[in-house]
């Protein structure tokens, strides 16, 4: 079949066959090995222990045997591995040792002795630097109620905040609180920082009824390595905040340094725009054709009618040329956007810049879309309803232009009700 067989699976018949011609033998019809080895049930131990012996393996006793395996996985345990990655790696062990992997209970029998081990090892330190008196007095400390209503447990708990002045102090208060607690050097105790982490993470979201049915001595190093983690973490917090803090402030200098020194021209909200402008003209190409095909006056003293005239003839011929007569004058700011960027297109910069001036001139009026005649007729009550509307606004209904800007909006309101 390839694999072994099931106590209640049936040889296959082909088995059988075989077997028979080979011991000269009638070869039964049904067969499992449960009816084999039934009447002799040493025979299943002995095909057992001939595999075993092929294979150069030997069966694992836990009382003879362990003293062998325990040396290695007790450094496993000081390395931090805990859980089902330790029983994993002590069936790895098993197996490279070529031993029979024993059931599962043998298995956790082994990783829990490597790990009391261990814990007795960093407990008799613990108890030898650290006297009960003070452990306790850690702990009446850490399970004391705050002014904010947090226990200074919780409190330690916190993740750092941001680089703000109010999260470094938070953070530094942590760090005078542990110091307050008068927190030995426990750098000489052995484990590595990955050993002192799996314990330290087991005090987190801790109640104090919880912490007290612990047993010794891993109530004590749950305790001493959840002080010694987080104090060599806030103090690694606060040192990455500051170079942080510190780098930021390098950068601002330099960029300081610069301007004084001239090199760092800052741009104007006005300057960015324009350049914007020039990049998105792919927008403003078709508003500016439509700006150019409406029937705009302005004075005939102003550059505005031979420009409007010339890119009126560009957009009708679809060329994509820029002559002198469709170059509007340039302020000092466009003057400083073409120098700044000389590699940006003029065509594209000129589209922009009219853009941009012909909405100031229509703000200003000195461009204006002449208004439309609209003959007032309406059975015969149109004018004296629009001179009674006139009337009303101070309006002139043969002037209307000699009012001011806001007089000739109320004037075309006033004619619009009236039709």
């Amino acid at each position: 079949c390839g694999w072994p067989l099931d106590k209640l699976q049936r040889v296959p018949i082909a088995v059988l066959e075989y077997l028979s011609s080979q011991v000269s033998g009638t070869a039964p019809d049904i067969a499992t090995l449960r009816a084999i080895y039934v009447n002799r049930p040493r025979t299943l131990y002995q095909h057992q222990q001939f595999a075993l012996d092929m294979l150069g393996l030997t069966r694992f006793e836990i009382t003879a045997d362990a003293p062998r395996v325990l040396s290695t996985l007790i450094d496993l345990v000081r390395a931090g591995i805990d859980g089902d990655k330790l029983f994993a790696e002590t069936r790895v062990l098993l197996y490279d040792r070529r031993y029979v992997i024993p059931r599962p209970r043998t298995v956790g029998e082994l990783a829990k002795r490597a790990r009391e081990t261990v814990e007795h090892e960093i407990g008799r330190a613990i108890e030898q630097m650290i006297s009960p008196e003070l452990r306790a007095q850690w702990v009446e400390k850490l399970f004391a109620v705050r002014e904010d209503e947090m226990t200074v447990l919780e409190f330690l708990q916190e993740p750092p905040g941001s680089l703000r002045t109010r999260s470094i102090v938070r953070e530094s208060e942590k760090v005078r609180t542990l110091r307050e607690m008068k927190i030995p050097d426990l750098t000489a105790l052995t484990g590595t920082e990955r050993y002192w982490q799996m314990y330290a993470m087991r005090m987190r979201h801790q109640r104090r009824s919880r912490f007290a049915q612990r047993n010794e001595p891993r109530r004590s190093i749950e305790l001493v390595g959840f002080l010694r983690h987080s104090l060599a973490e806030l103090r690694q917090a606060i040192a990455g905040t500051a170079k942080t803090k510190a780098q930021r402030f390098d950068v601002i200098v330099k960029l300081v340094d610069r301007y004084d020194a001239g090199d760092l021209q800052p741009q104007s909200i006005a300057a960015r725009q324009r350049a914007l402008l020039v990049k998105e003209i792919r927008q403003i190409r078709p508003l500016l054709k439509s700006l150019v095909g409406l029937d705009l006056h302005a004075d005939d003293a102003s550059h505005w009618p031979a420009l409007i005239a010339a890119w009126k003839e560009a957009y009708d011929k679809d060329t994509d040329q820029l002559t002198p007569a469709m170059a509007p004058p340039k302020s000092k700011a466009w003057k400083s956007l073409a120098e700044a960027k000389p590699e940006a297109n003029k065509r594209n910069a000129a589209e922009a810049q009219l853009l941009w001036e012909l909405r100031q001139a229509l703000r200003r009026r000195t461009v204006h879309v002449p208004e439309p005649v609209v003959s007032v007729k309406r059975r015969g009550a149109g004018p004296r309803r629009l001179d009674r509307h006139c009337s009303a606004r101070g309006l002139s209904r043969e002037d209307p232009a000699a009012g001011t800007r806001r007089r000739d909006r109320r004037w075309s309101r006033a004619r619009q009700r009236s039709c």
